[in-house]
């Protein structure tokens, strides 16, 4: 194996390794039962068998194709935390909704009940359509909008 070819084995495996490191605690839990990322951590072991025994060019493949699952893994695991992110946004503007409705905020804050409600449904349908950053944003300005709203007397 080609002194080029050790280096970028050696370099593959410590991206895998950093990348690791980097996880959040929910991510790396995600990351855990992630089958790319089951599948890439076999292949990594593969590969420092393979090396152990001199089998270069296979320790180079087993590492490549880590690499490659690895990423992949990676980005599904930031998709979904995305996506349990919009969900959590999603259920406190949900209650702070219910909140306003329940101490007549359409009747007390109108301006902001009317802007707070469309985005609301903005928020939802954005939600629905997985678009998980638009929603965040909706989701989080219509709890802004409300944080206010107090029971009148």
């Amino acid at each position: 194996m080609s002194q080029v070819k050790k280096y970028t084995f050696i370099g593959v495996l410590s991206i895998f390794f950093i990348i690791m490191l980097l996880q959040s605690v929910s991510g790396q839990d995600l990351l855990r039962t992630n089958p790319n990322y089951l599948k890439a951590r076999g292949l990594q072991l593969k590969s420092e068998q393979a090396l152990k025994i001199g089998e270069y060019d296979k320790a180079y493949e087993y590492a490549e194709e880590s690499k490659r699952l690895s990423a992949l893994a990676l980005t599904e695991v930031e998709a979904r935390l995305l996506a349990l992110r919009a969900n959590s946004w999603r259920y406190r503007a949900g209650r702070r909704i219910e909140y306003a409705q329940a101490v007549n905020a359409e009747l007390s804050y109108p301006d902001e009940w009317k802007r707070a409600s469309a985005l609301y449904e903005e928020a939802l349908e954005a939600y629905n359509a997985k678009e998980h950053e638009k929603a965040i944003e909706g989701f989080r300005a219509v709890v802004s909008l409300l944080e206010d709203v107090r029971p009148t007397k």
